[in-house]
């Protein structure tokens, strides 16, 4: 397993002479869809396209089938099922299956302005090339959110969004795997229309490897399109 993370990163082309820092930028697409059931429960989930700006030596595709109940203005919670496909300069093949268990938390609110908490549990089993490997991890996300504004003269309203978002590794079948995870984010959206809003996210995440023998910082344009049906 040792050779195959080591292998992961070599076609990443993460590597460099003399240095424990490796930087890489990205580009993520993508599109999600929900169907109102009642006044508490939506269905739908996201689907994307994931890789490196400069080369392409990586691309990934997912899909996140997602339901969300909430009963009260204040919280909700959701449960996902998850694919994540990622061809790694054509030599290596990751397939991941997901299951995420979420809890979100409204409060408080500052002015005009939102606070919102995120807890999530992962379970990730992983397929790599002829290999097998499994791992559970931790997420907390601390989100501020403005009241919509004008920009431009356009007349629909934008929003934005800083996000915080922290990553517990809480167990892996990898002898040799990512430590824990740190994200920044920046989020300017337009809201087109009751159904349709469009997001730009600007992403800065940092991973350190377990034995602090190196890291990785990732610099991510991100594009989301949301489309509620109903």
């Amino acid at each position: 397993m040792k050779i195959i993370f080591t292998s992961i990163l070599i076609f990443w082309g993460l590597f460099a002479q003399a240095q424990d820092v490796f930087k890489v930028s990205e580009s993520w697409t993508d599109l999600t869809i929900w169907y109102k059931i009642g006044d508490q429960i939506k269905i739908g989930g996201d689907v994307g396209y994931r890789t490196t700006i400069k080369d392409f030596s990586f691309h990934l595709g997912y899909i996140r089938p997602t339901i969300i109940w909430k009963p009260s203005p204040l919280y909700n919670l959701s449960f996902a099922v998850s694919n994540f496909y990622k061809d790694i300069s054509g030599s290596i093949n990751l397939n991941e299956l997901r299951l995420a268990q979420e809890a979100n938390l409204f409060w408080p609110k500052i002015g005009s302005f939102k606070i919102d908490h995120r807890l999530r549990f992962e379970e990730r089993f992983y397929q790599i090339n002829n290999n097998k490997a499994n791992s559970t991890r931790m997420r907390y996300r601390l989100g501020l959110k403005s009241p919509t504004f004008h920009l431009f003269g356009i007349g629909t309203p934008f929003f934005s969004e800083l996000t915080w978002e922290d990553f517990k590794l809480l167990g892996s079948s990898f002898e040799y795997y990512w430590g824990n995870t740190q994200r920044w984010e920046v989020v300017l959206g337009n809201k087109i229309s009751k159904k349709v809003k469009l997001g730009f996210h600007y992403i800065l995440q940092t991973t350190r490897t377990t034995d602090k023998t190196f890291s990785l910082q990732e610099n991510i344009l991100r594009i989301r399109i949301g489309y509620t049906i109903n």
